[in-house]
């Protein structure tokens, strides 16, 4: 399909606003715009092909508009959980970059929680309908009920510090530091029970152990009856290289400071069976070889887990 106008792509922008003003200019859908073009596809999955430039129907207007992909998205659409960095369908927006004409390629992804410019949250529900907001809606402020996006809460200082670390991974290609800080970040909230995110995060993944040593603290206060190797343990069973070396670096340095008070924990700390070997030392080819020798395959349904309770 041929447009009348071919919007120019900006300096930074997301391809969702890039489709949405090309389909305004046409008074349509991108959902619309991708039909009429022969498209028989979602929009979201239409975008992640394109992003891999195997979208045919959207090439045609990519290639005019001067849109070059994110090398971060590249690499990611290629591999297997692509939905859980970037989702295309339910994505977020700041209200206020919206009004001003575009809405950055940083806001993609499912990291970025606050927009580092106008330092609010960025808005993942229409305030009116309550529905998430959606890439195929009929203007770039605009909710599909047709009522504008507004504003969220301003941001708190260390959200907005984040995003912009974040963003600085994104634009220079650093996608080993956003898997390290993604599983570190599940990590302290999943696992450790931290709330937020902590500063010295960046430096932990920068290379210095030491700045992981007063939320260590913390944790062996919540956790005082656990061994450090143990507490470690899910740190080191993670897919970041990154992360794994670091856990290894922080185990031969820190030393445990005694203290006179012990709390008693509420909650059990739980490990799955490759961080349950780690704790105790064991190596991988010796587990397999006792497994193999004195455990039955039959006993292998499901995922092996050991909780501590005290």
């Amino acid at each position: 399909m041929r447009l009348n106008y071919y919007p120019k792509h900006q300096a930074g922008e997301s391809l969702a606003s890039l489709m949405l003003r090309s389909s305004m200019s046409q008074f349509m859908t991108p959902g619309e715009l991708l039909a009429k073009s022969g498209s028989k596809r979602p929009v979201h999955a239409e975008y992640q092909s394109a992003v891999l430039g195997k979208s045919v129907q959207i090439n045609s207007i990519l290639e005019r508009s001067g849109w070059l992909p994110n090398p971060v998205q590249v690499e990611l659409a290629a591999k297997k959980g692509f939905s859980s960095w970037i989702d295309f369908q339910k994505t977020a927006v700041c209200p206020l970059c919206a009004r001003q004409g575009y809405t950055p390629v940083s806001h993609d992804f499912k990291l970025i929680r606050t927009c580092s410019v106008h330092k609010i949250r960025l808005t993942t529900h229409c305030s009116d309908c309550n529905q998430p907001v959606n890439a195929n809606r009929p203007q770039l402020d605009h909710c599909r009920c047709g009522k504008p996006f507004k504003a969220s809460r301003e941001a708190k200082e260390r959200e907005t510090y984040e995003a912009v670390l974040l963003e600085g991974w994104i634009h220079e290609h650093q996608l080993t530091l956003l898997q390290a800080y993604s599983e570190c970040l599940t990590l302290l909230v999943n696992r450790y029970g931290f709330r937020s995110y902590d500063p010295k995060i960046e430096q932990f993944l920068s290379g210095d152990e030491t700045a992981f040593f007063p939320l260590f603290d913390r944790l062996k206060a919540r956790f005082a009856l656990l061994p450090i190797r143990v507490l470690l343990a899910p740190m080191a069973c993670t897919k970041s290289l990154v992360l794994k070396s670091l856990s290894i670096r922080l185990l031969n340095t820190y030393s445990t400071k005694t203290t006179n008070k012990k709390r008693k924990f509420n909650k059990p700390f739980w490990l799955n069976l490759k961080e349950f070997h780690f704790s105790l030392g064991i190596q991988s080819r010796l587990v397999k070889t006792i497994e193999s020798q004195f455990f039955g395959k039959r006993f292998h349904r499901g995922p092996s887990k050991c909780c501590f309770t005290h």
